[in-house]
């Protein structure tokens, strides 16, 4: 079980033969979804007491309804392209090299300053501001790499559980939140937490693609439910 602890970084995995790494690729997506079901029990207790309790709409439901744009997005925005974004945004740069920081650093200053990745217009000049803008700080980030692996290094755990934690969290902007139940959230999105943690845990032992191919078929698996739904 030392495979399935995300800071045993000790051991070589990536020597290991490929149907080894099949074993465990299915493996880890059997365990996400036994947790994410498990976690779907706290969930309901949470939103029993947001509602029963507090009286507020329930969270829950408000997320099940931003679900629904499942179906109308065709599945390969869904299994393929949201998932490579992702993996980019929030597990790329965490194996240190001077490409991983840049194209992290890139794709994080186009998100930051254009309206979304799915919306690309080429007669906005906001568009090339934003082409600009990552290039320039993915050029910074890919000539600043070796002081920037010197300053992260020591936190490197940190590093690992904020970049699991930010991935849940990321999911709260698929509704809008209510402010006074601002510490309920965090509870909503513990299953893309448990994604986050055995995805990165992928990522980590063994590449970038493993931790790609394990958050695609999760996504499937959501296309899948909800189109039989």
């Amino acid at each position: 079980m030392k495979f399935y602890n995300i800071f045993n970084l000790q051991n070589n995995y990536k020597n290991i033969p490929f149907k080894e790494k099949v074993k465990k690729l299915i493996i880890s997506y059997l365990l996400t979804l036994m947790f994410i079901g498990m976690s779907v029990i706290l969930l309901n207790i949470v939103d029993a007491f947001v509602t029963k309790i507090l009286h507020y709409d329930s969270i829950l439901a408000e997320f099940k309804k931003s679900r629904e744009h499942i179906n109308k997005y065709i599945w390969i925005k869904i299994v393929f392209l949201t998932p490579l974004i992702e993996e980019i945004l929030f597990r790329l740069a965490l194996k240190k090299s001077k490409w991983n920081l840049a194209i992290f650093a890139a794709f994080l200053t186009f998100a930051a300053l254009y309206e979304s990745f799915y919306k690309i217009n080429l007669q906005n000049v906001n568009f090339y501001y934003s082409l600009g803008g990552a290039f320039f700080m993915g050029c910074i980030f890919y000539f600043k790499s070796e002081y920037l692996s010197k300053v992260t290094v020591e936190n490197y755990r940190y590093i690992i559980a904020s970049s699991i934690i930010l991935f849940g969290l990321m999911h709260i902007l698929n509704i809008k939140p209510i402010c006074s139940l601002i510490l309920f959230y965090p509870f909503y999105v513990i299953p893309q937490m448990i994604m986050g943690y055995f995805i990165s845990n992928m990522r980590l032992k063994f590449n970038f693609w493993w931790g790609l191919a394990l958050h695609c078929l999760i996504n499937l698996i959501s296309v899948i439910f909800y189109n039989i739904k």
